[in-house]
């Protein structure tokens, strides 16, 4: 979860990369995964870009929900947030956002093509044409370093070759405890018809040799 600080350094930086400021007013909407206290919601609240966020719905192998208790901070703050997980379909219709943020998010999704796909295609129904997606610490507790290598792979293909998205910052590293972990700034393009694609029709005809 980010505080404020960390926030104003995240978007710095998203900023930097995308070669616009978010006071510009070319993005006014954000769709946050992951709520934690509401920083980086508060901060892009405080650069003219207003949403909302979400915290899973769905327990961790202990049985816990750690969002839950912070879901009452971010109200206090007068930021919206729901309780759905990122795997769902989203209850908001197409072309809702200009900008999606999500930090440590994935690592707590099923690390498969299928379900990667599935999360992607429904980003893509979301944002507007020239929408922007940031995306922080994807990486599988159960999963070895040569599967990620071709999951993260797998993704590039799906965002540049299918979707057509344009990669602004592409990073693997490796972590100790953690194994390969992926960051990744990518931009939707400004022109595009939205595709009806179903995640079976995608990995059987569009990327046959991923895995």
């Amino acid at each position: 979860m980010l505080g404020i600080r960390e926030a104003e350094g995240t978007l710095d930086n998203i900023e930097r990369v995308a070669g616009f400021s978010f006071l510009s007013g070319r993005i006014r909407t954000v769709l946050e995964f992951g709520c934690g206290t509401g920083g980086f919601l508060a901060e892009m609240a405080s650069r003219g870009v207003h949403g909302i966020c979400t915290a899973r719905d769905k327990p961790t192998e202990d049985g816990l929900y750690p969002e839950l208790p912070y879901l009452g901070t971010v109200a206090s703050r007068g930021l919206l947030a729901m309780h759905i997980s990122i795997t769902e379909h989203q209850p908001f219709i197409s072309k809702s956002f200009g900008f999606i943020h999500c930090s440590w998010v994935l690592a707590y999704v099923d690390a498969t093509a299928k379900v990667y796909s599935s999360i992607m295609l429904e980003w893509d129904r979301l944002l507007v044409p020239g929408g922007l997606v940031f995306v922080q610490g994807a990486w599988s507790k159960g999963k070895d370093n040569n599967y990620m290598t071709k999951l993260y792979a797998f993704t590039k293909y799906l965002l540049e070759k299918v979707l057509n998205w344009k990669i602004l910052a592409w990073e693997v590293t490796e972590q100790k405890r953690l194994g390969l972990v992926l960051s990744f700034t990518a931009m939707t393009p400004m022109h595009r018809e939205i595709k009806d694609w179903s995640t079976d029709k995608f990995l059987l005809d569009e990327c046959p040799k991923c895995f």
